[in-house]
């Protein structure tokens, strides 16, 4: 129970971070494209 509870937080975290570079990235490409 406990190890499916932790795979369930990474699995969340790596989501997470998914939505954080992806925001990153377009946040960056939109940057440069203003210039």
């Amino acid at each position: 129970e406990a190890n499916r509870r932790r795979l369930m937080c990474l699995s969340m975290f790596w989501h997470f971070l998914d939505v954080v570079w992806i925001g990153v990235f377009t946040f960056v490409y939109l940057m440069g494209m203003l210039r």
